[in-house]
């Protein structure tokens, strides 16, 4: 009985302590990118935690990009034009099928 008891209340405390409720606004970049690619977890926490932020790497620009990437873009003009960071945007598929 204590030994669920302990188990119950460890459980519990670490559920708590690992809801996450402010973000920098660099946690909520890589928040907006792994929303685009469509984790569920970090498209809530964008959605709910990230609002006082203006993102630079929104979906529309992560899908832009993307669309130039399919194009022939190569990486290296898409970072010159979006950022260093847009390769986070892109699943490993992407890039593998998408780089020359």
């Amino acid at each position: 009985m204590i030994f669920k008891v302990l188990t119950f209340s460890f459980l519990l405390i670490a559920t708590i302590a690992c809801n996450k409720t402010e973000f920098t606004k660099k946690e909520c970049e890589e928040l907006s990118m792994k929303k685009y690619k469509g984790y569920q977890r970090e498209s809530h926490q964008f959605d709910n935690y990230c609002k006082m932020y203006q993102i630079h790497y929104t979906s529309s620009r992560c899908q832009k990009a993307l669309k130039k990437l399919i194009l022939g873009t190569p990486l290296t003009k898409l970072k010159q034009l979006h950022g260093e960071d847009i390769d986070q945007c892109f699943t490993k598929n992407d890039i593998k099928h998408f780089t020359n």
